[in-house]
């Protein structure tokens, strides 16, 4: 078991055999039972789960029927890492007030119909801050498609949908596009003349 847990950390973090051996003498790792209950209604956590392998189920009981709320399950560290990101307003550095500084830089705010590309969107924090303060069309792209539809989701809900298309791209389409729009780099997004 503690294998598996090494190999799902090894994309990220290189262990030496000493801090391996630190982390097998915690005595962290668990095997359950199909069934086996964790947390009984009227407990406390005092634990945390990362599941390895198997399913972990978080449910609560109403008039004696059970109504699960989430599964938990094993997962390559690709999707790990965006089960965690995805829930979050803006997956990387900076806030709203930060793009809000970066386009104060740029004497843009009274161009019409621009057409902005702002390239690894993620959920699309900054491109809706882009859209509520731009007069333009944003093309988003990221190559992870689950962001790209949560902002479709977000900019549908804030009346921002006629001012954005999300695009997914395979990840060297992504990179091209980097390349193409470097120039204009500035604080995480891209303004272009043409996408």
């Amino acid at each position: 078991m503690e294998d598996q847990l090494f190999a799902f950390l090894s994309p990220f973090l290189k262990l030496t055999e000493a801090e391996k051996a630190a982390i097998i003498g915690l005595d962290l790792f668990r095997t359950y039972e199909k069934g086996h209950v964790l947390l009984a209604a009227g407990q406390f956590p005092r634990e945390g789960y990362f599941v390895l392998s198997g399913c972990l189920r978080s449910y609560y009981l109403r008039a004696g029927e059970e109504h699960t709320t989430a599964f938990f399950t094993d997962m390559t560290p690709l999707e790990y890492l965006i089960d965690l990101h995805l829930p979050a307003e803006r997956q990387g550095p900076g806030s709203e007030a930060d793009t809000l500084r970066a386009l104060s830089c740029v004497d843009i705010a009274e161009q019409k119909a621009l057409r902005i590309a702002d390239i690894g969107c993620e959920s699309g924090s900054q491109t809706r801050t882009l859209a509520r303060q731009l007069d333009g069309h944003i093309t988003a792209v990221d190559f992870f498609p689950d962001f790209p539809q949560q902002l479709e989701q977000k900019a549908r809900k804030a009346g921002l949908s006629d001012k954005t298309r999300q695009v997914v791209a395979e990840h060297r389409a992504e990179i091209e596009l980097y390349r193409t729009y470097q120039d204009f780099y500035s604080y995480g997004f891209y303004i272009a003349e043409k996408v």
